[in-house]
């Protein structure tokens, strides 16, 4: 085909539907185990090729992934968990999130920090608002002039060199993970949450010399806390421990990496870090939480802190492809695109679609000790209502969610990815489409809903049209035609900033 351009289409079509049906009859005859050292060595996007295309090679792909996880040390259930209807589709989509963690775009309270296509090292933001002396956010060295910052992404230079693959940036902090599994981080280290053993704030990206021989497949930056997952699936925290954040068992900041004891016997693929709390994802699908329990965050049934993991009990059986953990809320991703959410929904984040929810208790029931020191290993059912409170904001009752409950306005769409804020939450489908809910003021939903919109919130997801900014929406979602617009561009990734309080 290649020497005869001129050769018709279709016969193109079935020169190569030949060479592809005489490839796979020479591999087919190979001995199941022969085949699947072979397979085992292709990289991940061949295996889900050849997935797709044969299906008489079915039994010897299902073999060489099992091969690959038995190589890399990682778990594998002896039977199908529930949801699941095929060997190959659930070990094609574990050794996906293994091999491809990658988290190009990261947004901070005051920063934001990416990484191109060809694994270089940006950032963008302020270094000093308003008093406050964040020197060494943005990873430049000392900056001339901290108060304008950098407006546009601006590459590392200390970096240059260095293949980056994943990122993740906190309130006054940020982390990078190389293509070799180092982790790099930099910004404040009052509370230890840069790993370097001290408190010394750094300016620049940083080796974390106690992780240097882990190689780190995946990080999470919360408000004074970081939490990294090890190829292996072990996972280690640093940082602020106060309401139990790092899982330790105590409140005592660590300024190191330590091991999550508690997660020991788990294979954490996924973690992620809101501003007091933190997440972690295995590999069989379990969800665990723990840190400040306010609000529900954690999704345990009630208020309570918890200061180590424990599994979020409301999504067992489930099966959970991807987490966020955002300021006040927490939402989960299962295989079959839905998703889930708990915890603080002043401004709809957790997309109720008008419905359910429960009044936050502003006192007395679980929710007495969420901020007194007292903490809970169990799960108690909540107390009695108090009276409703009303935000300053006027938007309503703010309301609150102990447990997972379905996020609606998504039916039909297969969510592959979350990203979850201080009071807003994105989602990302299999078909590239960027979805927005929460609080719209300072066009963090970018729904071009329009200067009406801003002072207002919204519990139902949105699309967002992502590369059509001249064109606006109603609050259905549809342009002035009434008609759906495509989307001009595909999203691959998505993070929202968050802040604290609460």
């Amino acid at each position: 085909t290649a020497r005869n351009p001129n050769m018709a289409p279709s016969l193109r079509s079935a020169s190569a539907k030949a060479r592809r049906d005489h490839a796979t009859a020479l591999l087919v005859g190979l001995p199941t185990e022969v085949s699947a050292h072979i397979f085992s060595r292709l990289d991940l996007h061949c295996l889900g090729r050849l997935a797709c295309v044969s299906r008489t090679l079915e039994p010897s792909l299902e073999a060489a992934l099992r091969v690959r996880a038995v190589e890399g040390g990682h778990w594998l259930p002896e039977t199908l968990p529930p949801g699941e209807d095929a060997w190959l589709r659930l070990l094609l989509s574990r050794e996906r999130r293994r091999v491809s963690p990658t988290s190009p775009v990261s947004a901070g309270s005051w920063h934001t920090i990416f990484v191109d296509e060809t694994g270089n090292l940006y950032s963008s933001g302020v270094e000093r608002v308003e008093g406050p002396d964040r020197r060494g956010l943005l990873g430049h060295g000392a900056l001339q002039q901290p108060e304008a910052g950098l407006p546009s992404p601006t590459p590392i230079r200390s970096m240059l060199g260095v293949a980056i693959r994943s990122v993740a940036a906190g309130n006054k902090h940020s982390l990078a993970i190389s293509s070799s599994g180092q982790l790099f981080t930099w910004g404040r280290g009052a509370d230890g949450q840069c790993g370097h053993g001290d408190q010394v704030r750094r300016c620049q990206p940083t080796l974390v010399s106690r992780l240097a021989d882990i190689p780190i497949a995946a990080a999470a930056a919360g408000g004074y806390h970081s939490i990294c997952a090890a190829a292996d699936g072990s996972v280690y925290t640093f940082g602020s421990g106060a309401r139990g954040r790092i899982g330790h068992g105590d409140e005592t900041d660590r300024h190191l990496p330590q091991l999550v004891e508690a997660l020991r016997e788990c294979s954490v693929v996924a973690v992620s870090a809101g501003y007091k709390h933190s997440m972690a994802l295995t590999d069989s699908g379990a969800v665990y939480s723990w840190g400040k329990g306010k609000h529900g965050r954690l999704g345990q049934g009630d208020t309570a802190n918890r200061l180590s993991p424990m599994r979020v009990e409301a999504l067992r059986g489930e099966a959970v492809v991807c987490i966020a953990a955002g300021g006040h809320h927490s939402c989960a991703a299962l295989r079959n695109g839905q998703v889930y959410s708990w915890g603080l929904d002043d401004n709809g984040q957790l997309g109720g679609g008008g419905g359910g929810g429960e009044p936050c208790r502003e006192g007395g029931g679980s929710s007495q000790h969420e901020d007194s020191g007292q903490h809970s290993g169990q799960q108690p059912a909540p107390g009695g209502l108090a009276p409703l409170h009303f935000p300053p904001s006027g938007v309503g009752p703010r309301l609150t969610r102990y447990v997972p409950s379905l996020v609606k306005g998504l039916e039909g769409v297969r969510v592959r990815a979350l990203s979850a804020g201080s009071a807003h939450t994105l989602a990302i489908s299999e078909q590239g489409r960027l979805y927005a809910w929460g609080l719209c003021s300072a066009g963090r939903l970018g729904t071009g809903m329009g200067p009406w919109f801003d002072a207002g919130s919204t519990d139902v997801p949105h699309e967002v049209i992502v590369g059509a900014a001249d064109r606006r929406l109603d609050r259905r979602g549809r342009d002035s035609g009434g008609e759906w617009r495509p989307a001009a561009e595909r999203v691959a990734a998505v993070s929202a900033g968050t802040r604290g309080g609460r």
